[in-house]
């Protein structure tokens, strides 16, 4: 079995950098021990055909050319994929202190639940959220029997800037999160994490 425990640090410390939470309100926490619409705006300038007066009067019909709409295609997410959204929307993203704790209750992986419980009252800075995160890559795993997969989800930012997290879950229960961050430790699990996806940094 695949042991987790010992990202427990990096991933507390990855919760409350993802949350907004302060130094001080970090200490705090330890004492209690971690997308554009598509849309083509090309306009289509409908030809008009002049007729001279010598010509012999035709009919002469405008053409259309039809204006392609690049429609978003809905992606069908399996059930790891649909785990780890939930995650994003509802524990990191989410401002129902309720909804939290029952998703950490049943979501996380057993052993796991602790250490998200630590951070499940607290509520993500505004400026810190996924903002309209979608699931754009996954690979499933096997472990020593256990089954998983890893979920890469992206936020596009106002910024225009993409970011990115990489969910693991693990007999369909997330285990972890790993993300881009400052912190050394929790940025060298992410990097090693991310190369698994063909999907390209942004």
């Amino acid at each position: 079995m695949i042991s987790y425990t010992k990202v427990a640090s990096s991933i507390f410390i990855a919760i409350l950098l993802i949350t907004g939470c302060s130094s001080n309100k970090a200490e705090e926490t330890m004492t209690q021990v971690n997308n554009t619409k598509v849309e083509d705006t090309s306009k289509v300038d409908k030809p008009t055909t002049t007729i001279p007066a010598t010509q012999t009067e035709k009919e002469f019909k405008e053409t259309k050319q039809p204006i392609k709409e690049e429609k978003k295609k809905t992606k069908k997410l399996n059930s790891d994929e649909t785990l780890a959204l939930k995650y994003v929307t509802v524990y990191l993203n989410g401002t129902d202190i309720e909804k939290k704790k029952k998703f950490v209750q049943e979501d996380i992986y057993a052993d796991m639940q602790p250490l998200f419980q630590m951070a499940q009252s607290l509520i993500t800075e505004e400026k810190n959220r996924f903002v309209n995160p979608e699931v754009v890559e996954s690979i499933p795993f096997e472990d020593k029997g256990q089954k998983g997969s890893y979920v890469l989800i992206q936020s596009k930012e106002n910024t225009g800037k993409t970011k990115d997290i990489i969910i693991l879950t693990a007999e369909g229960k997330v285990t972890f999160g790993f993300t881009d961050s400052t912190n050394q430790d929790q940025k060298k699990n992410f990097d090693k994490a991310r190369t698994l996806f063909k999907t390209s940094k942004q």
